[in-house]
């Protein structure tokens, strides 16, 4: 069962939350989500601290994940999260969002 908070009516008659929507990549993202009526718990993740404080004014949970190593928040998040959205692009090595954390999005 999903112990996250309950949002107010932002688009369904029941006014419950449906999913989370964990958004790699987030200032895109969560600047879009911003606009748009859904019940959807939102985090994010950014890859400075300066752009976590960012997601944060916004209103939602931050995650800093800068590819370099695993990040257990983001372990962690990824395992309640419903819906993915990624927009976090490719480094040198590839994608850090699979190289990192391939098993846990396999078990999400």
């Amino acid at each position: 069962m999903n112990t996250l908070p309950t949002l107010p009516n932002m688009g369904n008659e029941s006014g419950t939350e449906i999913g989370t929507a964990l958004a790699v990549g987030a200032d895109v993202n969560l600047r879009f989500y911003q606009n748009v009526e859904t019940n959807l718990y939102l985090a994010g993740t950014s890859t400075t601290a300066d752009g976590a404080a960012r997601i944060a004014a916004l209103g939602y949970d931050a995650i800093v994940f800068d590819g370099s190593a695993p990040s257990e928040p983001l372990r962690a998040a990824l395992a309640t999260a419903t819906h993915l959205l990624i927009s976090a692009p490719p480094d040198a090595d590839g994608d850090p969002l699979l190289r990192h954390h391939a098993t846990d999005l396999a078990r999400a």
